[in-house]
């Protein structure tokens, strides 16, 4: 009797045994099958963060401190990856169809990096284009843009740096020449017929007493044109050829000198004394510092 107690119950042991090792092998599956899909799934998602940091890997601050703006306007790809289009007008200058494009930046996190123009205006004409970088923002219709009554062809697009100097506005210039046609010449503070002769001229402001010293805020700190020329696709200096202008300007100055009192008030003071310098600016464009 107590033989058959003892095979029953070692049966039933058995039976226990196949049945816990069945289910130790059903949740070892179960368990591999989930480990495996979630390894799976995170395989996938490192996946997703490698392609999203390829993807954004340009925007690495060591990567975007050494940005230039050669290399901005030069890499398409690039380009891209930093801009969108925002908005496009075409217009007519000297007979010719003149596309404007305005690309803003794409993320605000890129108005920290002044070394990445805040705007790129691209101008598109007779097959061929150009990027012109904007410091600030502007809407393409408050972008200014200039056609000057010079004897060459061109196309003066501001690109203002924001507060109030002499050379606070800048404008790029860009030819319209068949031979040269958009290609960039420089920047000028201002384009003006200054000699009342009917043909505009490129000027750029000296204003070393204003930046460089401090001593004078801008109303009354002198700012001595310097007249530019073109030579070789290039503004240069023609102060050569504006002597007569340089000269009226020194009576001029001279006139108004003259009209201050022996004793000048401490708040007139500063007006004269911008004068005084402006007058040294003067001569040390015509190459005379010493009677400056």
């Amino acid at each position: 009797m107590a033989e058959k107690i003892d095979q029953a119950q070692a049966r039933k042991v058995a039976k226990y045994l196949v049945y816990g090792g069945f289910l130790v092998l059903v949740i070892f599956h179960i368990s591999s099958c989930c480990i495996g899909e979630r390894n799976s799934a995170l395989e996938q998602d490192d996946d997703k963060v490698r392609i999203a940091n390829d993807k954004i890997a340009w925007q690495e601050k060591s990567d975007l401190r050494r940005l230039t703006i050669e290399d901005i306007l030069t890499n398409r790809n690039l380009f891209n990856d930093l801009y969108f289009l925002h908005s496009q007008k075409k217009v007519f200058i000297c007979g010719k169809e003149i596309e404007l494009e305005l690309h803003n930046k794409k993320y605000k996190e890129l108005i920290y990096y002044e070394n990445i123009p805040s705007s790129i205006i691209v101008a598109k004409g007779d097959n061929k284009e150009i990027k012109i970088p904007i410091s600030s923002y502007r809407p393409l219709d408050k972008i200014r843009y200039i056609i000057p009554k010079t004897h060459e062809p061109m196309l003066c697009i501001e690109n203002p740096l924001g507060g109030n100097g002499w050379n606070a506005r800048p404008k790029y210039v860009i030819s319209l020449e068949d031979k040269h046609f958009f290609k960039n010449l420089g920047q000028v503070s201002g384009v003006r017929d200054i000699d009342k002769d009917g043909i505009d001229e490129l000027i750029r402001y000296d204003d070393i007493w204003e930046l460089g010293l401090g001593y004078l805020c801008h109303a009354d700190a002198p700012g001595a044109r310097i007249i530019l020329g073109i030579e070789k696709n290039k503004i240069v200096p023609n102060i050569s050829n504006n002597i007569n202008y340089y000269q009226d300007e020194i009576v001029r100055i001279n006139s108004e000198i003259k009209k201050f009192p022996k004793e000048v008030p401490r708040e007139i003071n500063q007006q004269l004394l911008s004068l005084i310098l402006q007058k040294f600016l003067i001569y040390r464009l015509l190459g005379n510092i010493e009677k400056g």
